[in-house]
């Protein structure tokens, strides 16, 4: 049964389909995580935009291969408030909502 479990494990598991997350920690203090999946070989854009729909910034313009992806953004430079990120690839766009609170 061991070979078994060793032998799924180190199989390289690809995602049925396109899946953005919800960011944790959320509300952002400093840094926070974005997951997302990625079904097949695709040009992959996150980007970061104030709630009004101004772009702040481009985190991710490149190809990625199938698999699950994280990305780690500092919210060092942004004030407290809603923001709003978007993955965009040929097939999906996904936009969601980012709270960044410093204060307690």
């Amino acid at each position: 049964m061991n070979d078994l479990i060793k032998t799924v494990l180190s199989e390289d598991l690809h995602p049925l389909e396109f899946f953005l997350s919800q960011n944790y920690p959320d509300p952002a203090k400093g840094n926070t995580v974005i997951k997302y999946c990625i079904p097949y070989k695709s040009l992959v854009q996150l980007k970061i935009f104030k709630e009004n729909g101004d772009e702040l910034e481009v985190m991710l313009n490149e190809v990625k291969n199938p698999g699950t992806y994280e990305i780690t953004i500092s919210t060092e430079n942004y004030p407290d408030g809603v923001y709003l990120y978007l993955l965009h690839t040929e097939k999906f766009s996904k936009i969601k909502r980012m709270t960044v609170l410093k204060s307690n």
